[in-house]
């Protein structure tokens, strides 16, 4: 594929918190540690140092999330580097989305993959590993429940509640049979289906379909995955469990950064509550607040002391569920972790954590925006082109790409009517200048008649457009078309289309041409022309 990156404020489709931190991060300073450059790990390794992992308990639980998949020489080789005090990763996270959601899912991953290979390179001395973490933990069943595929949406129906990630595969067999009738008969589309179909029957729970899913398509590449709704982690995080239950100012913290980022111009990203959990039991996850001098989960007959709510923590400390605001507390505590890799949503909310790091004594990443592509078959090119337009017009909006196009075809010359209206004004004027001289009050009614004019010439040109445009309809259907192709609903391709289109076109080449066309430290969007 060929690359062709254009700033970040070019796209009109980014908002402008995201823009921002591409293109003026100086004004987030206080809310960040580290620039997003690659000159900047060695300060980040050196600070990493100072903390200490359980790469052990981390190494071994990895292990077991693996026993049932077919872990592969280089994810086998990265999990094994983790013990060593010079491995460190760099990682993203994700709800488990339906076969990877949208086309963004994969990009976080291949902006990981890069960046590791990038630092490999420059700084040869340590280990670098990408590794995805599973936000399985979540309840926002309708965000992950869908896909989008050819024009068409196909979504997971059931009736299961609670961590997403827990549920069962219940209705995942309806989702496979839904995408085979979409996909037809072609020998990759089967293929494809043949392994999901496979990876369903070997699948407990969501998170086992989506784990190993993730694997089919990226294993070779060395991609550990995480899954850290498990007992032996939140062991490791009960501690920080316990502050958030009896200190309760996480949200006093947060509030405190969110302020800065308030008068910079930007809204607060993350809802910070008095107590930043939940309780998991009996198939729903439900929040945890501090009333009438007890512990209560909201929506259920279930409460705590103080004294009692402890001991559950040490004896269940997987029935505990961080909510947004300390996932990421969780995650670096966990994890010998660089750099965060995500979307400008997600980094919005990690820059109003640092003092909640520092408070709790945690060490804080380099917040990396993941590489934002758009793709453009050779086809669509082409056409576009044929039509008259060039790359530099793939973001302006189709009404005016109609109107250029109105405009520069043969009959355009007749569409424009602005002479006309220039010279009618002129004359128009004359006259009222002639009606003020004799009655100004007639020079009135005068005024009343030019701007009757000015309405009828522009019915008229309204008119002749739409002439134009019936003459030129094939043509003006095909720049909708490929307009809704590059933004699907006006939006960013890579936040509605999946990937198998294209990689079922391709197979794991698309994957390995996106990783190459990748660069996280190039804050640029990225055009793919294939």
């Amino acid at each position: 594929m060929d690359v062709y990156p254009i700033p970040f404020s070019k796209v009109p489709q980014l908002n402008k918190r995201d823009v921002s931190y591409q293109e003026n991060i100086e004004q987030y300073d206080g809310l960040y540690k580290y620039q997003p450059e690659i000159q900047e790990f060695e300060k980040v390794i050196k600070d990493f140092s100072a903390y200490s992992f359980d790469r052990i308990s981390l190494v071994n639980e990895i292990k077991k999330q693996y026993r049932d998949i077919n872990i592969g020489q280089e994810v086998s080789k990265n999990i094994q580097l983790l013990e060593l005090e010079h491995s460190f990763t760099i990682c993203t996270a994700h709800q488990p989305s339906l076969l990877t959601g949208p086309l963004y899912y994969i990009y976080k991953i291949c902006s990981v993959l890069k960046c590791c290979q990038q630092l490999t390179k420059q700084y040869p001395n340590y280990h670098f590993i990408p590794c995805f973490v599973h936000g399985g933990e979540d309840h926002d069943f309708e965000e992950v429940n869908h896909f989008r595929i050819f024009n068409q949406t196909i979504q997971w129906e059931t009736d299961q509640k609670g961590s997403v990630g827990r549920m069962s595969t219940k209705g995942i067999a309806e989702v496979v049979a839904s995408l085979s009738d979409i996909l037809g008969d072609g020998a990759s589309s089967q293929e494809f289906i043949e392994r999901l179909n496979t990876i369903l029957g070997n699948s407990k729970t969501y998170s086992d379909f989506v784990h190993q899913l993730v694997h089919l398509l990226f294993a070779k590449h060395g991609l550990v995955q995480i899954n850290m709704d498990n007992r032996s982690m939140k062991s490791q995080f009960s501690d920080l469990i316990k502050t958030e239950l009896l200190e309760r100012n996480s949200e006093q913290l947060v509030q405190q950064d969110q302020k800065l980022i308030e008068s910079l111009g930007y809204k607060a990203q993350a809802f910070a509550r008095h107590i930043n959990l939940f309780y998991i039991g009996h198939g729903d996850r439900s929040r945890i607040e501090f009333q009438d001098n007890r512990f209560q989960v909201i929506g259920a007959d279930i409460h705590w002391t103080k004294e009692e709510i402890i001991a559950l923590i040490d004896e269940q400390p997987e029935s505990f569920s961080p909510n947004v605001i300390l996932r990421p507390l969780y995650q670096q505590l966990i994890l010998p972790n660089l750099a965060y890799i995500g979307g400008g949503g997600e980094l919005a909310y990690w820059l109003e954590r640092k003092s909640l790091f520092e408070k709790r004594n945690l060490a804080f990443p380099m917040l990396i925006r993941r590489d934002s592509f758009m793709l453009v078959d050779n086809k669509s090119k082409t056409q576009f082109e044929n039509i008259g337009f060039n790359r530099n017009d793939f973001f302006l909006d189709t009404d005016n790409l109609i109107h250029r196009f109105v405009q520069a075809s043969e009959d355009g010359q007749f569409v424009d009517l602005s002479e006309e209206k220039t010279r009618i004004n002129e004359q128009y004027e004359a006259l009222i200048k002639k009606a003020e001289t004799l009655d100004p009050t007639y020079a009135k009614a005068v005024y009343a008649e030019q701007s009757k004019q000015q309405k009828v010439l522009d019915q008229i040109e309204v008119r002749l457009k739409r002439i134009v445009k019936q003459k030129e309809e094939q043509k003006i259907n095909r720049i909708r078309k490929i307009k809704n192709k590059f933004f699907p609903n006006n939006s960013l391709q890579e936040r509605k289309d999946n990937f198998l289109p294209w990689y079922l076109k391709k197979g794991d080449q698309f994957i390995d041409e996106i990783i190459e066309a990748a660069d996280p430290f190039d804050r640029r969007f990225k055009i793919l022309i294939d």
